[in-house]
C-alpha cells in the first residue's frame, strides 16, 4: 500500500466506451501537467465485468512514472463505467480522484458496441438486430462464441443504462469530482470541450488544437487481417511498457485503418430504433435529473 503522501493515479476517464474516450485521452495526454497510461485502458478496477489486463497493484502502478511529478496521472478504462465494483474501488484506491464520465445517445452506444465486439471477434453474429435478440440466450450461457472472454460483454442493453451508471459515480464520489461530457458537444465543439475539462482539472490552456477524431465506428475488411493485427497490438503494447514508451511508431494504426471501413447507424430498421428508444427512455429521463441538460432528442426517433 502506498503511504497516502506519495503521488497517484488520480484522473480516470471511466466511459462510456465509443463516446470520445480515445480522442479525448489522447488530448489530454499532450498537456504538460497530465500523464495518461499506455495501455489506454488498463483494465484494474473492473473486479466484476470484463478482462481484468493489469494483474495487481504493483504492475499496475508501474504503468505510470511517479518519479516525474506531473499533476495529473491518468487512464481511460471504459469498463469502470458499466461495472458495479470500480467506483467503491476507485474511490478506495484515491478518494480525490477525478472523475470523468463520457455520455452518448444510448440507441448510438448499442449500435457502436456490437460493431466494436464484432472488430474484437468477441461477436459472431454480424447483424445487429439479430444479436439484440440473441440477449436472453445469451445471458443464460448459451450461443457465446469461443472467442468472447465474458457473456455479459454481449449484452448490450445493459451496458447502455447511462443514468444508472452516472448515479453510482455521483454516489460514491463528492459530485465537485465528477465532469460529464456529452459526445454531441464533444463532436460539434471540441475546443470548448477541452477547455472545460482544464477548467474542471484545474489547469492552464496549453494551446492544443490538434482536435482529431479517434476511433470512429467502423469494421474490419478482411477477418485474418484484423485477427493478425489483434494479436501483434497486443504483443506492441506489452513491448511499449516494457520500454517506457508513451507512444508507438503508429504503423499497426495505420495497418488497422487501411483494414478497416467506416459505417453508420442508418441501417437499423426504425421499428428497432423506436423499440430500443423505448427501452432506455427512463434511464435518458434519470439522466436528464442527474445533468439538469434536455435530452429530447434521445428519447424520440430521428
Amino acid at each position: 500500500m502506498r503511504a497516502e503522501s506519495e503521488p497517484r493515479v488520480n484522473l480516470f476517464i471511466v466511459g462510456a466506451p465509443k463516446c470520445g474516450t480515445t480522442s479525448l485521452g489522447e488530448w489530454l495526454g499532450q498537456h504538460p501537467e497530465i500523464f495518461m497510461s499506455t495501455p489506454k485502458e488498463p483494465c484494474f478496477f473492473n473486479t466484476d465485468i470484463g478482462p481484468l489486463k493489469t494483474k495487481n497493484m504493483k504492475e499496475y502502478l508501474s504503468l505510470f512514472p511517479f518519479e516525474n511529478n506531473y499533476k495529473y496521472y491518468g487512464e481511460a478504462t471504459t469498463y469502470y463505467l458499466q461495472s458495479d465494483a470500480a467506483p467503491e474501488c476507485i474511490h478506495e484506491y484515491n478518494n480525490n480522484s477525478k472523475v470523468i464520465v463520457m455520455l452518448r445517445d444510448p440507441f448510438d452506444l448499442v449500435v457502436s458496441l456490437h460493431s466494436e465486439e464484432v472488430k474484437s471477434f468477441h461477436e459472431n453474429e454480424t447483424e445487429f438486430e439479430k444479436a439484440w435478440l440473441l440477449q436472453e440466450k445469451r445471458e443464460l450461457g448459451d450461443r457465446i462464441p469461443d472467442d468472447c472472454p465474458d457473456n455479459r460483454i454481449l449484452l448490450y442493453k445493459k451496458r447502455a443504462f447511462l443514468g444508472r451508471f452516472l448515479e453510482r459515480y455521483y454516489n460514491v464520489f463528492d459530485k465537485n469530482n465528477v465532469f460529464c461530457i456529452f459526445l454531441d458537444d464533444l463532436a460539434e465543439e471540441p475546443l470548448a470541450v477541452y477547455l472545460s475539462v482544464l477548467g474542471f482539472l484545474d489547469l492552464n490552456d496549453d494551446g492544443f488544437r490538434a482536435f482529431h477524431n479517434h476511433n470512429k465506428r467502423s469494421v474490419y475488411k478482411w477477418s485474418l487481417i484484423e485477427r493478425g493485427l489483434n494479436r501483434l497490438s497486443k504483443i506492441a503494447g506489452r513491448l511499449k511498457m516494457r520500454l517506457g514508451w508513451r507512444s508507438g511508431l503508429g504503423i499497426i494504426a495505420f495497418l488497422y485503418k487501411v483494414n478497416r471501413k467506416e459505417v453508420d447507424n442508418r441501417t437499423i430498421d426504425e421499428r428497432l430504433e423506436k423499440e430500443i428508444r423505448d427501452f432506455y427512455l427512463k434511464d435518458v429521463e434519470l439522466l436528464e435529473r442527474l445533468t439538469g441538460r434536455k435530452l429530447n432528442h434521445w428519447k424520440n426517433q430521428k
